[in-house]
């Protein structure tokens, strides 16, 4: 019986023939066979005991192991009929998915009561989660102005020069490679949070805290003094005259030059195992067990710093949503700057309290290294997970308006 093709990411609906049972798998396609996972859980496989003596199943991570392959077959039954054949011991005792009498997967050497109907379905695209298409950047035919003040942020496509994005990028690069790095290593950082949910994905409690562990560098931090870096020359540079006036532009009032900045990086999660999908059809399953920390400047910072708005440059090209990007809650500024302005100081993340999700939010994109957001101090937002090979560098200036414009530029 040769197995079916398919193609890695497609979706399929198997029936058990006998018991009814349904069950929706994400197929992936490796070189021995199958793998085959839930759309809610794509980290986790179907994985069969490789103990002879064992018919044990079980969902997990897996790597490719030849005891998560599988083939689908033709019964030779009804039409759409098939078999779900363990690799690992189809050459010596063949094993088939079934459904015992209280409607659990079990492994049997009994090909005639393991007959499923199948249902082709199509590729996923989004992780198995479904979640649809992600918006990008500000709504759409609005310019900077409009666009920060409905949604509360705007972007500014490759505002920064191309030199002076070099510059910064080699001063960092000099930065990571240096004998000072130790010093900004903390065991807490940038990016674990979705270190922690592939973990939690993968099913293990220790898998979670050796993630948290190994930390991640965020320049400028730990021991060192911040100004080292925060203040450097090539960092200031990049907000220029002209980028500040188009700034101005954006947000109706006359920023000044900035003082320093926060240089944060964002570094590639683990690679995932062969077959796992990656990149942006990974985001609908992994974002929603991240502990992502929602929040706004305004309440983050409390009476710390004195800010009226947020400007990010991206000094790597990010054009799709998953490589580190910012999320921003489009519109949660208003609600924000009424909860702030009706309650006293003290809130470490969110005036209003409100619960919000990667569901309404969006990833700010951006074609070009050099490329501009933009945002209110009241605007909800928070990072994503990076899966691209390469460090997501952004640096972020926490601005103040020229005194003359202070007042128009508070709303």
């Amino acid at each position: 019986m040769a197995p079916l093709a398919f193609e890695c990411g497609e979706t399929i609906e198997l029936q058990h023939e006998r018991t009814g049972y349904a069950l929706m798998l994400i197929v992936e396609t490796v070189q021995r066979g199958l793998m085959l996972a839930r759309p809610s859980a794509p980290y986790h496989r179907l994985h069969s005991s490789a103990q002879q003596a064992s018919h044990k199943l079980s969902w997990k991570q897996t790597a490719g192991n030849a005891a998560a392959a599988w083939d689908i077959v033709a019964s030779g039954g009804a039409a759409g009929s098939v078999l779900v054949r363990g690799v690992c011991r189809r050459e010596s005792s063949p094993a088939y998915l079934d459904v015992d009498a209280d409607g659990a997967l079990v492994v049997s050497e009994e090909e005639g009561t393991a007959a499923w109907q199948l249902r082709r379905g199509s590729s996923t695209g989004g992780g198995g989660g479904g979640s649809g298409s992600l918006a990008r950047g500000p709504s759409p035919g609005l310019d900077a102005a409009a666009s920060f003040a409905r949604d509360g942020f705007a972007v500014l496509p490759g505002l920064c020069a191309a030199d002076k994005v070099a510059c910064a990028l080699r001063l960092l690069n000099h930065h990571l490679g240096s004998a000072d790095l130790k010093a900004d290593v903390e065991p807490d950082g940038i990016g674990m949070e979705f270190e922690r949910a592939v973990a939690a994905m993968d099913g293990g409690g220790d898998a979670g805290e050796a993630a948290a562990a190994r930390g991640v560098v965020k320049l400028g931090s730990g021991r060192r003094c911040t100004c080292c870096l925060a203040q450097a020359a090539p960092l200031l540079a990049l907000l220029g005259p002209a980028q500040r006036a188009a700034i101005s532009a954006a947000v109706g009032a006359q920023v000044a030059a900035p003082c320093g900045c926060q240089v944060a990086l964002r570094f590639p999660l683990r690679p995932f195992g062969e077959g796992v999908l990656d990149g942006e059809a990974a985001l609908p399953s992994l974002l929603p067990h991240a502990q992502t920390e929602w929040h706004s400047d305004a309440a983050k910072y409390n009476e710390k710093k004195s800010v009226d708005l947020v400007v990010g440059v991206f000094l790597n090209p990010m054009p799709t949503a998953a490589q580190g990007n910012l999320w921003v809650q489009p519109g949660s500024h208003a609600r924000e700057r009424a909860a702030r302005e009706q309650q006293p100081a003290g809130v470490r993340r969110l005036h209003s309290g409100h619960a919000y999700t990667h569901e309404t939010a969006t990833p700010i994109t951006a074609a070009a290294a050099g490329s501009v957001v933009v945002f209110d101090k009241d605007l909800v937002h928070a990072g994503g997970p990076n899966l691209s090979p390469d460090i997501r560098y952004a640096l972020y200036y926490r601005l103040r308006f020229e005194p003359s414009a202070a007042t128009a530029g508070a709303a």
